[in-house]
């Protein structure tokens, strides 16, 4: 995940990186958090996230408490940053493909979630490692992940026409819906390929509809 994507959503943050003395292309700065990061998902993987301690975080990842803090308020701002993460790295990458495209039709939308799918993958493992826990929903602030996908939603130009709250919401929700069963669930290329198909073809009908009303 790059640094200018990374954004604390968690809106009780008291300590935010434009705060922190060190700058975030600084390079203690970025091994500090890959370090913290590393830690973590160890022992996510070594257990359930409710157990885990910032003391256990800073021993894995040898750090003090005081570094930790300049990165983050506890681990809940922790696991909410990288959620958070994973989905506006996806976010971006898909608008360089619609930014690229000059209509709105199937064969775009084909383009836009084979991109989403093929970087989810890259992710993945890391995504599973979180759902695991099965009692990690609840220290999940779900809002701020389906607030990157609405303001996705404003930033896509075939998108950012609908009016209705309400669809903007069924959108978000449903690809994070979606995005959610492809990263924890073991999907055949084939699978992969309908699911692409079917999605495709319901954003592209949603667009080409809200266009003959306008």
């Amino acid at each position: 995940m790059t640094f200018n994507n990374f954004v604390v959503y968690n809106a009780h943050m008291t300590i935010r990186m434009e705060d922190c003395p060190m700058k975030e292309n600084d390079l203690r700065y970025i091994k500090t958090e890959r370090a913290i990061r590393e830690a973590f998902f160890a022992l996510l993987e070594e257990g359930e996230f409710e157990k885990i301690t910032v003391k256990d975080i800073t021993e894995r990842a040898l750090i003090n408490r005081n570094t930790f803090y300049l990165h983050y308020k506890d681990k809940f701002d922790l696991i909410n940053s990288i959620l958070v993460g994973f989905i506006q790295d996806l976010s971006a990458k898909a608008l360089e493909v619609i930014d690229a495209s000059t209509q709105p039709d199937k064969a775009t939308f084909d383009r836009y979630f084979v991109t989403i799918f093929v970087n989810a993958n890259k992710v993945k493992k890391r995504y599973r490692i979180i759902f695991k826990d099965r009692n990690i929903e609840p220290y999940l602030d779900i809002s701020a992940v389906t607030d990157v996908i609405k303001q996705h939603i404003e930033a896509n130009k075939y998108l950012n026409h609908l009016q209705s709250s309400i669809t903007k919401n069924f959108l978000a929700f449903g690809f994070f819906g979606a995005l959610n069963e492809y990263c924890t669930n073991d999907y055949t290329t084939e699978e992969t390929s309908r699911l692409i198909a079917a999605m495709s073809a319901s954003i592209s009908n949603i667009v080409q509809r809200s266009n003959r009303r306008n």
